[in-house]
């Protein structure tokens, strides 16, 4: 039977985007919005970012929207899940939106669950074979702010390595190629760079 999303995918995922920096916007941080960069010299702002000892954190969100036929799940894609490894500090996001109306509430009702598990086609959020290591955002945000999840970034050049994993600039096309969001947070000076695949169409 074929599955298809509760609402469609690239809106739910977008809402959610939206909202975490409506959260940001909330906490007092000045947040600026920019495509993922498909080229390493595409990167932020000098004057805005500060690269000190208290260094800004780097992390992503993978976006997947809840599916359903004769049970909920989510679908995977094993080479984004194999492209997901070179990078820790991106996490999964799994939406849980099943109708428009809830989307005021899609980031209340996200799940964040880091990408180090053995691949597998589906997801469920219910028993049998619920998917159950995971954290919601208020959580999640905390945890960064501890330094328990995202990375902690300490020059430009370290950004570029992250960004890259390493390795050649079109991973960097891949990421923008799909349905993700990368967040460099500066928690001393409440400054973001919001890296979007929802510009993916933006001139570079």
């Amino acid at each position: 039977m074929t599955s298809t999303p509760y609402v469609y995918e690239r809106q739910s995922e977008y809402w959610t985007s939206k909202q975490i920096d409506n959260y940001l916007l909330d906490l007092q941080f000045e947040v600026i919005t920019l495509p993922i960069p498909t080229h390493i010299e595409y990167l932020i702002p000098a004057d805005f970012i500060y690269f000190d000892k208290r260094s800004p954190k780097l992390f992503g969100l993978q976006y997947k929207a809840l599916y359903h036929n004769e049970r909920d799940h989510w679908r995977l894609d094993i080479r984004q899940h194999q492209t997901l490894a070179l990078y820790p500090w991106i996490y999964y996001c799994l939406l849980e939106v099943r109708a428009y109306k809830e989307y005021r509430a899609a980031l209340h009702l996200a799940r964040f669950a880091s990408n180090d598990f053995s691949y597998v086609g589906e997801v469920y959020p219910e028993n049998p074979g619920r998917f159950a290591s995971y954290t919601r955002w208020a959580t999640f945000f905390r945890q960064l702010a501890q330094c328990k999840k995202g990375m902690l970034v300490t020059s430009e050049d370290h950004l570029k390595q992250l960004l890259t994993a390493g390795l050649d600039d079109p991973l960097l096309r891949r990421l923008s190629q799909s349905a993700a969001d990368l967040f460099l947070v500066d928690f001393s000076s409440s400054h973001v760079v919001h890296y979007t695949s929802f510009f993916s169409g933006v001139q570079q």
